[in-house]
């Protein structure tokens, strides 16, 4: 069995390459499952899980956090307790069903990247750091494949489904999206090109989720972790490939299939 995981900021592309070559790689006759790694699922563990993260980070926003659960914030607690529910989920449900190549959406690395894009400085960092590179063992990935886009890109990507879905205009869904840190002209330059995409017809709608726009600001950072991760043989867990996301799915889901057959 092959493991590719596909990695990168949200709206970088990941779920739209995967279904593509989930298709493409089926009509060869290739047996291929799909995973989700990282964030929080909807299994009844993970939705309690985000039931208190709720309830916490009101409690931190409102200032009547107590001291744990500014330190759980910290440690990124609830988010690594979800991937390592879903890691061992997932050993179980593919070593049953065998299939030749699984396909993985995020790697256990997200864990990390967003801590560390969040607070430079979190003390609590390596041991974030460490738990992600063995979640990633545990799950024998074979390779990385970090989708590289820039941030206006990812987040005009995440506004323009949001307004094919709900008809509310570019700007009205950036006013509910979290824009800390996003500048006058990093805001123009994401409205103009989120029109751009609605014009064109070249994204599907999505609802309006919350947990999808991380701030402007940590997206930014993200960005430039997760390309120094995977840049990197002496960071990255596995083997890893930057592929360039701005360009079509078509070109994007060839080259990843390339890499596939590499590793054969």
């Amino acid at each position: 069995m092959i493991t590719i995981a596909l990695e990168g900021i949200g709206g970088s592309g990941k779920s739209t390459a995967i279904r593509q070559l989930e298709e493409r790689l089926s009509a060869q006759g290739i047996r291929v499952e799909t995973r989700k790694v990282g964030g929080l699922g909807e299994s009844p563990r993970e939705q309690q899980l985000k039931r208190v993260m709720v309830s916490r980070e009101r409690l931190l926003a409102a200032g009547g956090a107590s001291s744990k659960q500014r330190r759980d914030k910290e440690q990124d607690r609830i988010f690594r307790l979800a991937i390592r529910c879903q890691a061992h989920w997932l050993s179980a449900s593919f070593a049953a069903s065998a299939p030749e190549i699984l396909l993985l959406d995020r790697t256990p690395l997200m864990s990390w990247v967003y801590s560390a894009a969040r607070d430079p400085s979190n003390p609590y960092l390596p041991e974030i750091w460490e738990e992600a590179r063995g979640v990633c063992t545990s799950l024998r990935l074979d390779h990385i494949v970090l989708l590289d886009v820039t941030p206006t890109t990812a987040f005009a990507r995440l506004i323009a489904r949001v307004a094919v879905e709900t008809g509310k205009t570019p700007e009205e869904v950036c006013n509910e999206a979290r824009v800390e840190g996003m500048d006058k002209a990093s805001r123009e330059a994401v409205l103009e090109k989120s029109l751009h995409l609605i014009s064109e017809g070249t994204v599907g709608g999505k609802p309006f989720v919350p947990w999808d726009y991380v701030p402007w600001n940590i997206m930014v950072r993200e960005s430039q972790l997760y390309r120094q991760i995977c840049s990197d043989p002496k960071l990255s867990p596995v083997p890893a490939t930057i592929i360039d996301g701005e360009g079509s799915v078509p070109r994007i889901v060839s080259e990843i299939e390339e890499r596939i057959v590499y590793i054969k």
